[in-house]
């Protein structure tokens, strides 16, 4: 039984990932002077076997774009068309998904981008969070 729970191949993302998922992002800000975590209610939907990612709500909502380095119990992602070299961007940049052993829980972590207004300025912070499946 426990082949076939981790059957993805090599270069396959765990097909358990598929699902609603339910947790709290925190952003952690860092300004000159001081330090501010923010906790935001948030929820994820992956499907297609771990190939298409959406932020139903929370910050910044939309549909992501999933790497080529994602594999096995790892899900990398980040919002589409932003390499890093764009002005105008708010939103999550190289966040990693790591599905826990029994399938249930997911853990992020990576870089999140705000914008304050139409025409910046941006602010570069931590996101991390736990999430747990919604149904099954």
């Amino acid at each position: 039984m426990s082949l076939f729970v981790s059957a993805a191949s090599a270069g396959e993302v765990d097909p358990r990932f598929d699902g609603r998922w339910v947790g709290r992002e925190f952003f952690k800000y860092m300004s000159p002077g001081y330090r501010h975590f923010i906790g935001a209610p948030t929820v994820i939907g992956i499907t297609n076997s771990g190939k298409m990612l959406g932020v139903i709500s929370g910050f910044a909502p939309g549909r992501y774009e999933i790497s080529s380095e994602s594999s096995g119990r790892t899900l990398v992602f980040q919002m589409p068309n932003t390499k890093g070299d764009t002005l105008l961007y708010q939103g999550r940049q190289h966040c990693t998904l790591t599905l826990s052993s029994d399938g249930n829980t997911i853990k992020e972590y990576g870089n999140a981008i705000f914008i304050s207004g139409s025409r910046g300025p941006s602010l570069s912070t931590d996101v991390y969070g736990t999430f747990h499946r919604q149904g099954k």
